[in-house]
């Protein structure tokens, strides 16, 4: 699907969505743009998960606007976001573990676009070696690694990232959050990360979104967020900051 001209990839406007009645998210807005990373970054239980399930389809707003390549997805069912060209990599990875390393890609891939399953090993070489490997017998690094090539060969020109360094070495995170940044630059595709690693998600993010409490508490470039220390950690430590 082309996206509209001038619409970002992502926008959301004053989202209120929670569980069961309870509100984990409280009017948070942001955008995400083709071609660039947008990090949400917040202590556990900032509302930066639920804001990006209310984006991929899989929550529905209880006030507030969502839209996706300038479509309204308030209501949409998740497949239904899928099919506008959004692609989801979750915390748990979502792969099929007793499927291999290559079923796991035709799986993700659509039939007029084989080519891409064959394409992400470039993307991801290591994973070459392993193409009839159990997805259940990789390594963590390699699972986070195969869990990007679904997404990614799925098409889609919007890419959300749930906690990408969750359970993986330091320097494996390091490896994969660049290649994360090349993706969105190379194919002009729009990134939304949610990050614990703050420091690595700071070097590779364009513009990042500091949540507390379900609430936008800091907002900007990487280097403007980055340079708001002490407003950052407040953050964490659940303490309310201002936006730069």
């Amino acid at each position: 699907m082309d996206r509209p001209p001038t619409e970002p990839a992502v926008v959301v406007e004053d989202l209120t969505v929670g569980y069961g009645g309870l509100m984990v998210v409280h009017g948070v807005s942001m955008t995400a743009d083709f071609g660039t990373v947008t990090a949400l970054l917040g202590a556990n239980g900032a509302g930066k998960t639920t804001t990006l399930m209310t984006i991929a389809g899989h929550l529905h707003p209880s006030a507030g606007q969502v839209r996706v390549m300038g479509r309204s997805v308030n209501r949409l069912a998740c497949h239904q976001v899928v099919r506008l060209g959004l692609s989801l990599v979750p915390e748990g990875r979502g792969l099929v573990y007793s499927m291999t390393v290559s079923e796991n890609l035709r799986l993700h891939t659509a039939r007029r676009a084989r080519r891409r399953a064959e394409e992400v090993f470039d993307l991801f070489p290591s994973l070459g070696p392993l193409r009839s490997r159990r997805a259940g017998l990789l390594s963590g690094g390699e699972q986070q690694m195969l869990a990007l090539a679904c997404a990614i060969s799925a098409g889609g020109r919007i890419l959300l990232i749930d906690e990408l360094s969750h359970g993986l070495a330091p320097v494996i995170v390091e490896t994969l959050l660049p290649t994360v940044r090349s993706l969105a630059r190379e194919r002009d595709i729009a990134v939304v990360l949610v990050e614990q690693h703050v420091d690595a998600a700071l070097r590779v993010a364009d513009f990042v979104y500091v949540l507390n409490r379900g609430e936008v508490v800091m907002a900007g470039s990487a280097a403007e967020v980055a340079s708001h220390a002490t407003e950052l950690e407040a953050s964490y430590l659940g303490v309310t900051s201002r936006r730069p």
